[in-house]
């Protein structure tokens, strides 16, 4: 999920915690372990321009490994190596789109992640 702030990428990356906290994701269909052994927590995490260093790093391995279902953030999204690290997209939800409408620059990777 995109925001256009970071305040507003923040709140909204506490209300979808909150609605999945209790939910598990679904097993990778190409995992042979037994289903219940593949059963993971829900994983939602936000990236903006000030996750930096280590932090940052470790969020694109795990986004590059799937382990997470939701990512929200800001106009940190939009760069090479968060849009290119996706394992699997299969919603963007962008908020406030009239002030996105100045981002006609969209990368090539993250244009190709869709």
């Amino acid at each position: 999920m995109l925001a256009p702030t970071e305040i507003l990428a923040k709140q909204h990356y506490h209300t979808i915690s909150r609605h999945f906290r209790d939910l598990h994701a679904a097993p990778d269909t190409a995992d042979t372990a037994p289903t219940h052994a593949r059963r993971r927590p829900f994983r939602v995490e936000l990236i903006t321009g000030a996750v930096k260093g280590r932090a940052r790093e470790q969020l694109l391995t795990d986004l590059a490994a799937g382990d997470i279902d939701v990512l929200v953030g800001t106009h940190a999204l939009l760069t090479d190596n968060v849009a290119g690290a996706f394992k699997r997209l299969g919603l963007v939800v962008i908020d406030e789109v009239p002030y996105l409408n100045n981002w006609v620059f969209i990368n090539d990777s993250f244009c190709a992640a869709l």
